[in-house]
């Protein structure tokens, strides 16, 4: 699967919060059901000198993902079996996978990796989305509007998956993340129309000219080439010299140190916000681990 992944977090699995609950499956209790998933080892193109931008630390890191998804689903299984059925969470094996925040930013940079895999995440799984029945709907994600119980037990406002939610959150918002995912984005169109950016894109694009190719910037190297599912033998020669090229021309380096000069100062204009959310992201993940190790009761 090709992912870009130009400017999304690790974050991208609970931005859309209930969301994924919505794409995961039930089934009635003593079904067969799947053991844990259990994270696999990163296998994009991980650097040992990994540029790290300002802002990520106000965002949820893969491990950190991992570590709340695990927990979330614990706990929504333990409400789901109180009305007799057992619950299976959505897929996790892609969580790890995904590229670190400026693995691909500023585009590609492993000439090695490339020349294996092109602009594709190796190793990443096609999206499963297990059927539910309506039934099954309404103890998970509650009733609109509806009855608030079924056979004399009351199901949860929300539904289990709220409940199990709540267990992890215990108060803390995540809509306070959407700031830092915001700013991230901001942070990189800014650094986008910086003359200095703008510059480095342009000797990136001379260098793609030698070698026979044309293309504006980095973000779209490549989309003509691209093959769906897997590396095409062409996307793969592409991807080896825009990386060759990007390193020749110091681009990822130059943008980099940009885009984080910009953070820092977004950091210290919205310092209060962030540090308030900073707070509620540490105690999530306190809270995940205690639901986790059993610190915090779910039965």
């Amino acid at each position: 699967m090709r992912r870009h992944a130009k400017t999304t977090t690790a974050s991208h699995f609970f931005t859309i919060a209930l969301a994924g609950y919505a794409m995961v499956g039930c089934s009635a209790a003593g079904d067969h059901i799947s053991p844990e998933t259990k994270g696999s080892e990163q296998i994009h193109s991980p650097s040992d000198q990994r540029r790290k931008l300002p802002l990520e630390m106000y965002t949820f890191s893969s491990a950190e993902e991992l570590t709340i998804a695990r927990a979330r689903i614990k706990a929504t299984a333990a409400c789901m079996r109180k009305f007799g059925l057992t619950y299976q969470g959505p897929p996790l094996e892609n969580i790890s996978k995904f590229p670190a925040v400026t693995d691909r930013r500023y585009g590609l940079t492993d000439e090695n990796y490339a020349a294996l895999n092109g602009y594709h995440i190796a190793g990443l799984q096609p999206e499963k989305t297990p059927s539910r029945t309506p039934e099954e709907d309404i103890f998970l994600l509650g009733e609109n509007g509806g009855a608030s119980s079924r056979n004399g037990k009351e199901i949860p406002p929300g539904g289990c998956a709220r409940w199990g939610w709540n267990k992890i959150s215990q108060e803390n918002s995540m809509d306070d993340e959407r700031l830092a995912v915001e700013l991230m984005h901001k942070s990189f169109s800014l650094s986008q129309s910086d003359p200095d950016t703008k510059a480095a894109i342009s000797s990136w694009s001379n260098c793609m000219k030698r070698s026979g190719y044309s293309y504006g910037d980095p973000l779209t190297a490549g989309d003509d080439v691209s093959g769906k599912n897997e590396a095409t033998s062409g996307e793969r020669e592409v991807a080896k010299i825009d990386a060759r090229c990007n390193n020749e021309t110091n681009l990822a380096q130059t943008w980099y140190a940009i885009e984080k000069r910009i953070q820092n100062s977004l950091i210290t204009e919205n310092g209060a916000a962030l540090n308030k959310w900073l707070n509620e992201k540490n105690n999530i993940l306190r809270n995940a681990e205690a639901v986790s190790n059993g610190t915090i009761p779910i039965s």
